[in-house]
This record gives structure tokens, C-alpha cells and sequence, in this order.
């Protein structure tokens, strides 16, 4: 099994179709929550699954590598239960827009591993201590600093 993984050229084939899914399905994941992950569109993964795409591109190659040997799993197991919300227009103005320069910041950075790493490290550190400091807020009944 590994020298196949090791050998993956990017190729779908069957073995590489039926492992994709049983991965996406042992961990829990939607075709929605495993494209998010991958930064592609729910169809591209359905077609890399189930067909008629033939092959994925250079970019995504060591991605689908580490998560077809399970590197990700423990990531995306937390990823499987977080809530989804296809209510975009129902995010305020100013969240967006710091989404969408998170996104950009991650596009512009997706050809360095340790960037977008790091980029995703602190973005988790800040949400968290902003979420513990909302908690705790509401918890003791002052306001925030």
C-alpha cells in the first residue's frame, strides 16, 4: 500500500477512487468538508472519486498523498464536526470580508507549505483566545476589553 501512495503521479485510478472514498467515508466527511479541505469545489472531489476525471492536478498531488496515508486524520476527524453554514449572505459585512482576506492571504501562500501552516496556526490561536474571551465574558458578566 505504500508504494503506491509513494507513487501516486496524480493518476485516478480505481485503487485511488476506492481509497479516496473509503477515506472520505471512514472519516466522516462529506464531499463538501473534504473539498473545503482540499481548496476545490465538492464536484471535483465527486469526479475524482466516481469519474470522469482522470487526474488531479500537480498542486493537489502530496495532499491527496498524506491523506490517502492518513496524515491529516486527526484534523480532519475535529474537521467532520464542525457546522457548516450555507447562509453566507447571513454573516455580517465585516466577518466576510476578513474571510476573504484570510482566503486570499491562504491563496497567495499556497506554494509554501510552512506559510500557509503557519497562516492556519495563528488564525486557530486568535479565533480560540477570542472565543475563550467571549466565553469568559459571558461568563463573569463584564463586558470585553
Amino acid at each position: 500500500m505504500t508504494s503506491m501512495l509513494n507513487q501516486f503521479s496524480g493518476i485516478l485510478t480505481p485503487q485511488i477512487r476506492k481509497k479516496l472514498k473509503a477515506r472520505r467515508m471512514s472519516l466522516g466527511l462529506t464531499y463538501y468538508r473534504l473539498a473545503t479541505f482540499f481548496g476545490i469545489n465538492w464536484s471535483t472531489l465527486r469526479k475524482w472519486e466516481l469519474g470522469p476525471t482522470t487526474s488531479c492536478s500537480i498542486s493537489k498531488r502530496a495532499k491527496i498523498n498524506n491523506f490517502l496515508a492518513g496524515k491529516y486524520d486527526k484534523e480532519l476527524k475535529t474537521f467532520a464536526i464542525l457546522p457548516i453554514t450555507n447562509d453566507y449572505h447571513s454573516i455580517p459585512n465585516p466577518v466576510q470580508m476578513c474571510m476573504e482576506r484570510i482566503s486570499s492571504t491562504y491563496t497567495i501562500c499556497r506554494n509554501n507549505d510552512e506559510l500557509k501552516q503557519r497562516l492556519i496556526r495563528d488564525i486557530n490561536e486568535t479565533s480560540c483566545a477570542i472565543l475563550k474571551k467571549l466565553v469568559m465574558t459571558s461568563i463573569s458578566g463584564m463586558p470585553p476589553r
